[in-house]
Order: structure tokens, then sequence, then C-alpha cells
């Protein structure tokens, strides 16, 4: 792709799934005009979903890789990628309006302060999702409250936050190089968290702004892989615990483990009383079991999302360009 300036570089990080990016795909370039780029990061997908959506929508880019190297480290390699004034992170399940790039853009140049933004997620039926959230605190980390409080509800109207969802998020380019981009720390999880943090402690406003809607199928990248995606943010929260609130992070195992007692427990529980027969306590017992059993061999065993990643062969990545 050439370095040339332009407006935006929208950046899809995906793995699995034609169909969902192919929907992306389409939203996103309706919502670009002739200065605005898009460009998937594949995650070493197995099903080749990347290179026919790529194909069935010729004016995106491509870069394959030959593993998962997880969210953060694709958006990175996106970001990294080319020149623009704006830099726009998107899940491959999430659906933009035509107007999105635009009321970005302009949002972003009338207010300066702006370090991160977001844009309100819904659901397939208009539902709201949350969108934003307070910023942790070692209280929320070791489960002593709540990390969303009850009643916690997105602003109405154009303001900062503490965090935003990751779904869909934009930054000045220049912000992301101050900040080094995302923190590859994060596998996958908690990573949109650590990104906000960055910006605000950079001395920048974290907003999220709901006049513009997101559809955004959520839990659909995870959907297949429950129990390594349930791992994963066990690893991500306490990584994350452990660069914000480094003298307490040892506290987060045995808090973790006596959670998967507890919960492995009432999961056994259920299958008892249910003999087995539902599909759905079968599962759940079967992960709480499995989690539990992960917690004990102190994350040793490669079940995680990242371990899985990092067992598949690297080869150099590709870039796939239609012109």
């Amino acid at each position: 792709m050439p370095r040339d300036v332009f407006r935006f570089l929208v950046v899809i990080p995906h793995r699995n799934g034609f169909h969902v990016l192919e929907r992306t795909l389409c939203h996103a370039l309706a919502a670009c005009g002739e200065d605005d780029r898009v460009l998937v990061v594949d995650n070493a997908s197995s099903d080749g979903s990347a290179i026919a959506a790529v194909a069935a929508v010729p004016q995106v880019r491509l870069l394959r890789n030959s593993r998962n190297l997880g969210f953060a480290a694709a958006c990175n390699q996106g970001g990294r990628y080319a020149e623009s004034r704006y830099l726009l992170f998107l899940n491959s399940d999430a659906l933009i309006p035509p107007n999105a790039l635009d009321v970005l853009a302009g949002h972003l140049e009338a207010n300066p302060q702006i370090g991160q933004l977001g844009l309100q997620l819904v659901a397939e039926d208009g539902t709201c999702q949350r969108s934003s959230m307070p910023q942790p605190d070692v209280l929320t980390e070791l489960g002593f409250r709540r990390r969303v409080p009850r009643g916690y509800r997105d602003p109405v109207i154009a303001a900062p936050v503490g965090a935003l969802v990751g779904a869909c998020v934009c930054l000045p380019s220049e912000v992301f190089k101050l900040l080094g981009g995302w923190c590859e720390d994060f596998f996958f999880y908690e990573e949109d968290l650590d990104l906000s943090r960055r910006v605000i402690s950079a001395g920048f406003e974290v907003v999220l702004l709901p006049t513009v809607s997101v559809v955004h199928s959520r839990g659909a990248a995870t959907s297949s892989v429950r129990l390594p995606a349930q791992l994963e943010s066990i690893k991500s929260r306490l990584a994350f615990v452990k660069k914000h609130f480094a003298p307490w992070s040892w506290l987060l195992v045995p808090a973790r483990l006596l959670s998967a007692v507890l919960n492995a427990s009432g999961a056994i529980a259920m299958l008892i009383l249910t003999l087995g027969l539902k599909r759905g306590v079968r599962a759940k017992a079967l992960r709480s079991s499995m989690t539990l059993v992960w917690l004990l061999s102190f994350m040793r065993l490669p079940w995680s999302l990242s371990d899985i990643g990092r067992a598949q062969h690297p080869i150099d990545s590709v870039e796939h360009r239609h012109d």
C-alpha cells in the first residue's frame, strides 16, 4: 500500500467468517470517501474467509498473517502500515453507517483535545449495547466491586468516559503514534481498557459519540471458541492488574481460583440434578471444570486463545491488493 497521506485508514482485524466480514466491508466502503482506505488484517483464518471477502470487495487491501497474533497486534500492524490523519479500528462483526467517517472526522477536527472517540454500539434489533465504562480500579479487579456499576448508562450526548469498548474506536494518528499503539501484552480482551487508560494518562479525552450507531454482533468472533476465549479473558485481566496495579496483582490469582472452584461446584451440582440430560448444562460443567484444571496448572496448559495462536506454524505476512 502506498504511504500516501489520506483521511481515514479503517483497520479491520479478522479471523474466520466470510459472510460476517463481507457485510462489514460493504458497510465500511459505503462510508468511505475518495481519501479513505480500508485494510483487513487477517489473523490466520482457517476458512479462507478473508481472501474470499476481499476478492468479493476488491477495493479493500488485505494483510495476511500466518498465525493468530491477537487483536492488539493486528490493530498495530494496520495502524503502522500507512499514513492517515485518523485511524478507525473496527471489529469484523461491526457495521458502520454511511455517515460515520464524516461525523468522526468533523467531531475530532472541532475538538482537538479528544484522543479517542467511539460510537454507540447497538444490536441487530437496535437495542443499545454497552459502549463505554468507568476505568477499573483495584477493588473492581479483585472482585470487591462491579466493573460496571448497576445502573450505569452510556451518555446520551457526546461526553468524556473512562473507557470505550473496542469494537469501534477512532484515534488521531498522532495520538496512536504517541502511545505506541495498542499494548500487545493483551492478546484478546482488556486491550481496549488499557488503550483508553493510556489516552487519558497522556492528557487527552476519551469520548463516546452516541448520535451515530454501529450494529455489532457481540460475541460472534468467539462463539466457536468459548473455552479458549474464557481462559484468555482471565489471562488478560491478570495482565491488566499486573500492569496498572502491580502491588496487588498476586491477589487476583487466589480470587480467580476461588471463583473457579465455586463455578465448577455449582455447574457439577446442576449436572447431577438434571441427570446430564441438558446440553447447555453439560457444556457449562465441562467449561467450568476445565477452567479450574487450567488454573490449578498455573495457566500452563496450552488451552487459551494465545496459546493456540502461538502453536501455529509461522511464515511471513503477505499483502493482497486488488486495483
